[in-house]
Parts: structure tokens; sequence; C-alpha cells
């Protein structure tokens, strides 16, 4: 009995993966046929060019013979004017001039012809009378029929000439005969049966439109064959072509099918073993049964998932899957064809229109990706009711981005008005199924009036407005300019000359000395950052420092800062006296915040150069605090046990809290320029200064007044109690060899008068 059961679960097994295995090799039989189908097509209509292309030939061949006899207004000189012709189209076999129901002559002559040949031409359209002049017409076709005892095709214009003799002028046609076996060659229908498919020539019955074949590779009838019709026999012809084994390939199925029975084989044969030790213990059979129910239901919904798949594949190759919009390669060849008909009409543009949501992934994040992707379904439902959908097409490009193109853009006030329309679209509140959702918008617009070649182009410079009116406040539309673009392969170039920077060490190190106010004595030195460029010169850190942050080469920059300053250091330490005490600081970033192993680095550079505690100081700006407070402050202390002053930089000018100060414990604070150049000569607009003084007194830090450009402005920061100044009153910052030269002197200023003049106040 248990025997039994085995054997059941076994073949339930087998015939489930041979199930299985059927629909895959199904699937793959109807992907299989449908890209055999796809490729037939395109040899079908290759096929039927080429023939068109001799037939043409054979018309001009034709008419140029029927223009010159026109002209000439005799046929005396038949064979000399059809030599001329014949050159024109190698696929003719003979030119014949027909005179009523006779052939009149033939190029090249027949060797068996005696006289003229009758012509039937009874199915032919009606003859010019003689009295008429006109023009050639349009070359005709007449065939596929016999003539000269073999299967061609006549093709005629009809014309009107007098004889020499002067009597009444002839009424005929000048035609071309194409044996149907030459003209087939000419046109490549040989090749067709070396790469496996036959064909069939039909002649569609311009009375009963019954096809009639002519022509044809294979006696056999072609099994669902592709159809494509010969444009230059007025649609009476038609080219059936199928492959000669088939549209599937039954090797490839019997060994699919062949690879699915051994798989299924095996998994029947692994299933008895599994239920035939399961059968020894109830629970044991029960587990293992679930396990096999399990299993068999996983198989199912593969299966299911894969014929989904096969119909998704069908949508995803021009809509987004998540949306259903039309995706970024519908929206591409939609705009490259406006484009190419912008170059051939003139004054018809276009206009790219992209569209950036505010806060979307704020959205995403609390009410999930699906709200998101409905917001975008929404948004793009208001901007059809918004357009005209006949004149515009709505596609999303990828992530949070809704592009727009608008046909037959008239002006730039037009497209602006329309993004317009859009922003107003979206001041109603989005019912996102948990309540209703406000958001914004960018939006960036790029007109096509500029000569864009390339459909990217143009959406390039659409996203460089988007950037613009992401960036411009209150203005939430922009229009690309030039100048823009030109910004942006600025900055670009600046960014790629920043790599080429760092490696061939055109960065610098400058020095500016901070003093301090009681002694006139240089205390310390900031490490500052200069970019001696090949081409431009010196670069001023404003310049680089923002794209430094953005692309993360502050990080490598920074170490190299670091250890430039630390053997700076060592080096001075050896150059001077042992008396003469300085300390010199780095400033940090917020992207060096974010390293775990800065600490660690640190040390071992201190390490590695021998430096007693307190030569190194760290600057850290009030900015890149507060956007880091959880790695700050691991990385503060870290830095304290290190016995590192720290400093408080641009104190002041963000939007920190107080606790932050008492938090981190740093041992001085800088007073930003902006509040020091404020104070006047009698002390006006010191109050601001006075309260940081004081609030660091009191917390026991040291203050370092930044920008100090005049005797009066350190005069009234040593009356406020300010220990240090630095400025260009106590000098610019400095290379090494200038730093140096002014630390041996041990420079205090004296003559400039600073200690002596406040000692007297």
């Amino acid at each position: 009995m248990k025997r039994h059961r085995s054997l059941v679960s076994a073949a339930c097994v087998f015939i489930v993966v041979v199930f299985a295995g059927f629909s895959f090799v199904r699937m793959d039989a109807k992907r299989d046929a449908a890209e055999q189908r796809l490729a037939t097509e395109q040899l079908a209509v290759t096929q039927a060019y080429a023939l068109e292309r001799e037939l043409e030939s054979a018309s001009d061949a034709v008419r140029a013979l029927a223009t010159e006899i026109q002209r000439r207004d005799s046929v005396d000189d038949f064979a000399s004017v059809a030599t001329t012709a014949m050159g024109r189209a190698a696929n003719v076999q003979q030119l014949l001039l027909v005179i009523g129901d006779e052939i009149y002559a033939v190029y090249p002559a027949r060797v068996e012809s005696s006289g003229r040949d009758t012509l039937s031409v009874a199915s032919w359209p009606e003859i010019p009378r003689a009295d008429e002049s006109r023009p050639p017409e349009a070359p005709t076709l007449v065939g596929p029929t016999k003539l000269f005892g073999a299967d061609g095709v006549i093709i005629r214009v009809p014309v009107v000439v007098g004889p020499s003799n002067g009597s009444k002028p002839l009424s005929g046609w000048v035609a071309a005969y194409l044996s149907l076996d030459r003209l087939l060659r000419s046109a490549g229908f040989d090749r067709l049966s070396a790469a496996g498919y036959d064909y069939q020539l039909s002649h569609i019955d311009p009375r009963s439109r019954q096809p009639r074949a002519f022509s044809r590779s294979s006696t056999t009838e072609l099994t669902s064959p592709v159809t494509q019709a010969i444009h230059r026999t007025d649609e009476q012809w038609r080219l059936s072509l199928a492959p000669r084994e088939g549209w599937l390939r039954w090797s490839s199925l019997l060994l699919h099918g062949a690879l699915a029975g051994i798989f299924a084989l095996s998994a029947a044969v692994l299933i008895y073993e599994m239920a035939d030790k399961a059968a020894r213990s109830r629970e044991e059979s029960d587990g293992r049964g679930q396990r096999l129910q399990q299993a068999t239901r996983r198989l199912t919904e593969e299966i299911q998932q894969r014929e989904e798949l096969e119909k998704q594949f069908n949508q995803a190759g021009f809509h987004d899957a998540l949306t259903g919009l039309p995706n970024r390669h519908y929206f591409i060849e939609r705009l490259e064809r406006s484009l190419r008909r912008a170059t051939r009409q003139p004054g018809y543009c276009v206009a790219v229109i992209v569209v950036d949501f505010d806060r979307l992934q704020n959205i995403k994040e609390s009410l999930g990706h699906a709200a998101g992707d409905q917001l975008l379904m929404q948004a793009a439902q208001r901007f059809e009711s918004c357009l005209d959908s006949a004149d515009s097409v709505i596609a999303r490009l990828g992530g949070d981005e809704i592009a727009l193109l608008l046909f037959e853009i008239h002006s730039r006030d037009a497209a602006v008005a329309a993004a317009e329309r859009l922003l107003t679209s979206m001041a109603e509140p989005f019912n996102l199924g948990r309540g209703d959702v406000f958001t914004s918008a960018g939006i960036g617009l790029a007109l096509s009036t500029s000569g864009y070649e390339h459909a990217e182009e143009l959406v390039r410079d659409a996203n460089i407005a988007l950037a613009k009116a992401k960036a411009g406040g209150e203005t939430r539309i922009a229009v690309f300019e030039a100048a823009a673009r030109d910004r942006v392969v600025s900055s670009l170039q600046l960014e790629s000359d920043l790599h080429r920077a760092i490696r061939q060490h055109e960065l610098r190190i400058h020095y500016q000395p901070i003093v301090s106010l009681a002694t006139g004595r240089i205390v310390g030195m900031e490490s500052l950052l200069r970019w001696q460029h090949p081409l431009e010169g010196m670069i001023p850190p404003d310049r680089f420092i923002g794209l430094a942050e953005e692309t993360g080469l502050i990080v490598p920059i920074t170490r190299w800062v670091l250890r430039n300053t630390c053997e700076r250091a060592r080096a001075w330490r050896a150059q001077l006296p042992d008396d003469v005490e300085f300390y010199l600081s780095v400033n940090l970033s917020a992207q060096d915040l974010r390293q775990p192993d800065l600490a660690d680095h640190v040390a071992s550079l201190i390490q590695e150069m021998a430096l007693p505690p307190g030569v190194l100081s760290l600057e850290i700006t009030e900015g890149s605090l507060i956007s880091n407070v959880r790695s700050a402050s691991d990385l503060v202390t870290q830095l304290r046990e290190l016995c590192i002053p720290l400093l408080l930089d641009d104190f002041g000018t963000g939007y920190s809290s107080l606790s932050y100060l008492q938090r981190f414990q740093f041992d001085y604070l800088k007073i930003d320029r902006s509040f020091v150049s404020r104070i006047t000569a009698h002390g006006g607009n010191a109050g601001i200064v006075r309260a940081i003084i004081r609030l660091a007194t009191d917390l026991g830090m040291k203050t370092v007044a930044e920008g100090v450009e005049t005797y009066e402005i350190a005069q009234q920061l040593r009356a406020l109690g300010c220990e240090y100044g630095q400025g260009y009153y106590f000098s610019r910052p400095l290379d090494p060899d200038a730093a140096t030269v002014l630390l041996q002197s041990r420079q205090q200023w004296q003559e400039k008068g600073l200690i002596t003049q406040l000692s007297e106040a």
C-alpha cells in the first residue's frame, strides 16, 4: 500500500513536470515562430523591393525609348534608338515596337522571326488616335503573358509617330519584354531557395479579383505564407514567402521535449524515493507531503508568472511597467520623427517639457512606492485634460520625471502657457487612498528652434532648464537658454580638470597666520587650498571646493592636505627654535565627517610625523556639523581622545542649536567675517560679536575673529575680549616659502603699532 502511494506521488509529479515542460516548450515555440515570421516579413519586403527595382529599371528603358521615338517622330531607325535604351536595363530581353496588332520591330532581332509577328492586344488599353500628339504616358505592365514561346512580362508606353513617307501618323506601343525567369534571377529569387525559403508569385485578376499563381519555387502549397504586394504592378502581383521546413523548428522542439522528459523522469524518480522513505512514519510522510504540495504550488505559480511575463513583455517595449505610461524609448522615437519633420518643414517647431515633482521621495517613503506611481498616473491624467491629446505625447522618462512632447508650437509664449496650465492643474490635492496629498513641481522647457539633430539633445537641454527651475525658488518654470548649457559644460570641464589636477599635483597649500591680539605673536596658521591651473592660473577655492564635494573628490583632497600639512609642521619644527609654538589647522568638509576611518587616518599621520599634541588642529564648519550630527559626534569624540584641538568655523551663519556647542565641546570658536566686517572704528554694530565672545567665554572656548582688515577692527576686537585675529591686516595667505620666512623672523607686527596703540588705548 505504501509502495502504491509512492508510485501515485511520483506519477503526479511526472505529469506536473511534463505539463510544465510542455508549457515552456510551447512558449519557446511560439516565440521562435514569431521571430521566424518577422524575419520572413522583412525578407519578403526586401525581395519585393528588389523585384520593383528591376521593373523600375525596365520602365526607365521603355520611357527613354518612347521619348526618343516621339522626339524623332519616326520609327525607321528603331534599332539604333533601342541600342541606347537597352543599356539602361540589363534585365530587358527585347525591346518592341507594336503598331496595331503587329510587332513592327524587335531589338535585338529574333533570328527565327520572318516578317512581322502578330501580337494579341485585345486586353490592352485603347491606342491613342492618330491625330493626337502628346508626350509618352507612364509605363504600364502587362502580364505575365506568353511571347516568343516563353512566359514573360511586357512593360509598354503608347506612342504616336509619323512615318517618313508622309502618310497618316501611326499609333502603337513601345514595349520591353522581360523573360520571367531572367527577371526573377535578376531580382535574386534564386537565392531564396538557398536560404531555405519557398516562394510563389500570384497575379490578381482585375475583373474577378482572384489570384493565379504564375511562378513558384515548389509544387507544394505554402503553409501560412507571408504575403507582400509588388507596388510597381499596381499591387496586382503578390509575393508569398514561407520557410521550406515550416514555421516551427522541430529539431529544437524535440530537443527541448527530450530534456523536459528527462527532467520529469528524474523528478519522478526522486519523488518516488522520497515518498517511499517518508512512508515509514506518519509524521515524516505528512511533512514531506506538505513540501511536495508547496513545490507543486510554486511550480504552478512560476508557470503562471512566466505566462504573465510573456504578456508584459509585449507591453514593456513602449510602456512603463509601473505606471503604464509610454516609456522613454517611445518618447525618443516620436521626438526623432518630429525633428526630422522640422528639418523638412521650415517653421515647424516642437517643445519638450520635463516635470519633476517635489517631495515625491517623501511620499514614497511614507505611503509606499505604489502611492508615488499612483500620483504620477493621476498627474498624467490631469496633464492630458489640459492639453490636446492629438498634439502631445506624455511619457515617463524614469524616476520621478514625466516628459511631454508638444507638436506644432508656434512660439515660446505658447509653450510657457502650456507649462503654466500644467502647474495650475496640480493645485488640487491628489487622492492616494490614504488621504489627500499636495505637491508641486519644477518644469524645464526646451524648444526645437535651435536646429537640433538628435532627440537626446533636446531632452538634455530640457533637463538643464529643469535644474534651473528646481534651484530657482519661486520660479517653477524655466526655458532653456544656451548659456545654461555652457555653464554645465564648463562645470564638467572643471570637474575633468580637477581629476587631472589631483593626478598631476597642481593643488597648492597656502598658509594664513592666526595672531594673538594681546601680544601680536603668531600662534597658528590655517592651511588654505589653492589650484594652480596650467591655463587659468591660480583658481580660488570657492570655484572648485563645492564641485569637489559634489563629486566626492574632496575626501582624497582632504587626505592630501592633512599629509602635506603634517609634513610642513614637522619641517617647521625642525627649522625653528624650540620656544616657537604654533599650530596648523585644516578644514574638514561634510563629506569628510562621514568617513568612519578619518580619526584613524589622522592618528597614523601624527604618529608617522612624530608631532606633539596640539600641533595639528581641525576646523569644522557649522553647516557640515548640523548635516552630520551622528557621524560628527562620534568623530569629535575620537579626535578629542587624540588631543587634537577643534575649531568651530563660520559660527553664526547657519541654523545650529546652541546645545550643539556644549555637546561637541570645541576648543576654539571662529567668528565669521560677515560679523567682523560690520564693526566700525567707534564700536558700532559690535553687539553680535560681543555676544558671541561672551558665549564662547562662558562655554570655555577661545575666540578667533576672521576677516580682520584694519587696525580699527583689531582694536575693537581686542577691547571686546577676542583673543585671536586672522585677516589681511596681518597677512594674506602665503606660499610655504614665504610663510617659513615669516615664522623664522618671529614677526609680531610691532612696526604697525598694534601693540603700542592698543596699550595706550
